[in-house]
């Protein structure tokens, strides 16, 4: 079972939010704010919340690469989110995988050349949670993947400082250019 809503019963004011393949594909974390709403039933809640560390991938793609990309729940969720009907939800035992441990191992050459080769094509190529399940990983012990996350928090800390550093780079630049345009800088 997953969950299903058709187009026109989405919107962006009311409802819950519902992560979709954009939300997340080619990121290592899932987008988690401004998504498309969605009146959803107590049932559906209880079985499409999406909490820290699952993982989400790609059921079906155009294309055998885009099968079973992956990203993760971020922590820190402040509202009910669900994952739509594209997407499959894995959830780990937290206490032997760091859920930033196994975003890196799939995209591991190992780990993708299993996916494709558990995955099925007509039309499209898909995969069901059960060729997922079937890809065998390595699982270090968990200090080492502990360190592994402290290191991914700490590359996560400085991508956003940079952001930010360029974003107000790119503000004063604006700045300058339109008092240059004015001529209010000679």
């Amino acid at each position: 079972m997953v969950f299903f809503a058709k187009n026109e019963h989405y919107s962006n004011e009311e409802g819950t939010g519902v992560i979709w393949i954009s939300d997340f594909i080619n990121k290592f974390y899932s987008n988690v704010v401004n998504l498309k709403k969605s009146k959803v039933t107590e049932n559906n809640l209880k079985k499409y919340t999406v909490k820290y560390g699952d993982a989400l991938f790609c059921r079906s793609s155009l294309t055998k690469e885009g099968i079973g990309k992956c990203a993760i729940i971020p922590e820190n969720l402040t509202e009910d989110i669900l994952f739509e009907c594209h997407i499959i939800r894995i959830r780990f035992n937290n206490k032997f995988v760091i859920p930033e441990f196994f975003r890196m191992l799939s995209n591991t050459r190992y780990f993708r050349f299993q996916i494709e080769k558990y995955s099925k094509t007509s039309t499209m190529t898909t995969i069901s949670q059960e060729g997922i399940l079937e890809a065998e990983i390595i699982i270090p012990p968990l200090h080492k993947q502990i360190e592994y996350k402290k290191i991914v928090n700490k590359i996560f800390e400085e991508k956003k400082k940079l952001e930010t550093s360029l974003a107000e780079l790119e503000n004063n630049f604006n700045s300058i250019m339109q008092r240059a345009f004015k001529g209010e800088l000679f």
